[in-house]
């Protein structure tokens, strides 16, 4: 059975095959709340052939378009500990 990391790198190979794109990223997305409000997360993996300090972003949306970024970061768990949380405070 293929890993993670070898489907994500079959879907990259196949889409760039499929449409011109000059970068694909895989997304992961999560639906949370934070307080009241619904937030949707998404963790952007830049891949393996990135610079690994710089792989993952965190991005996160409130219903209403509040918007919370982070820097890049190593890890997952790194980039969603460095996300700028309090841009979601209404």
């Amino acid at each position: 059975m293929p890993t993670t990391e070898q489907r994500i790198a079959e879907m990259r190979r196949v889409l760039s095959e499929q449409v011109r794109l000059e970068e694909v990223r895989h997304v992961t997305t999560f639906k949370a709340y934070r307080g009241k409000d619904r937030v949707v997360v998404e963790i952007e993996d830049a891949g393996a052939d990135s610079r690994p300090s710089q792989r993952y972003r965190c991005y996160a949306t409130t219903e209403d378009g509040r918007i919370a970024t982070g820097n890049p970061a190593g890890s997952t768990g790194e980039t969603i500990l460095i996300t700028h949380w309090n841009k979601l405070d209404g």
